[in-house]
């Protein structure tokens, strides 16, 4: 199939002697350059030269085009930021499930309950990127997680490693509170404090801000998590 671009058409009618100044010519763009050149080798009339020059020029705008498209596939900011409102909506009914169960007497319920509420979203997404590397938000953003060496899926430790550190600071949270609670019980408030609870707490509170500044910093547009984990996020489509 002969090669052909934007410019074909109007050169099939120029004479060989302005083809050959068009395709010499730094002037002019690659493009015409090129469907210059294809015209001039469809006509018979290029030597070993301007047929490898036109092969160069084709090579390079490839690549620029390849280079073009391979920075693209790191700029998923907006597609993550609609994901995770996508995912909310998702998670309604879970929270709505784990919310009947609340409405119960027993202790042990509430508990077991109040535990899948902090717990539920952190879970939904481990299992979703352990599995298949998207939530059902990024499914509809056309963007994956993988592995940062981008040769393979991303394993269910990496998930676990993405959302570590709001996991372990609600683990952190709950048991704090619970040893608060168990050492008033037996008479020792006075070495309860509520500074590692507002710590810890505030930590949980800023993780999402610190995602979202980190990720504006870096050429692949990777959160801290990703750092963590070994991962980045990519574009699907």
């Amino acid at each position: 199939m002969t090669n052909r671009n934007y410019f074909s058409d109007k050169f099939e009618f120029k004479e060989s002697s302005e083809l050959l100044t068009i395709a010499t010519d730094d002037d002019f763009q690659d493009d015409a350059k090129m469907a210059a050149l294809w015209e001039l080798e469809r006509r018979g009339e290029t030597n070993t030269q301007q047929t490898t020059l036109a092969a160069n020029l084709q090579a390079d705008q490839k690549k620029t085009k390849q280079d073009r498209k391979n920075a693209l596939r790191y700029h998923t900011f907006g597609r993550r930021f609609w994901a995770a409102v996508i995912d909310g909506f998702v998670l309604v009914p879970i929270s709505t499930g784990i919310g009947y169960l609340l409405d119960t007497d027993n202790a042990l319920v509430i508990y077991i309950g109040q535990i899948l509420n902090y717990f539920a979203p952190y879970l939904y997404s481990v299992i979703m990127h352990g599995q298949i590397g998207q939530t059902f938000g990024k499914m509809a953003m056309g963007v994956k997680v993988i592995d940062v060496g981008e040769n393979s899926e991303i394993t269910f430790k990496q998930a676990c490693f993405r959302d570590g550190v709001p996991i372990v600071c609600i683990i952190a949270l709950f048991l704090y509170a619970y040893l608060s609670q168990f050492l008033q019980g037996i008479g020792f408030d006075e070495v309860v404090s509520v500074i590692p609870l507002f710590i810890m707490g505030l930590v949980t509170l800023l993780w999402p801000f610190v995602e979202i500044v980190s990720m504006l910093f870096n050429d692949k547009s990777r959160a801290v998590h990703d750092y963590i984990a070994g991962t980045v996020v990519v574009r699907v489509d």
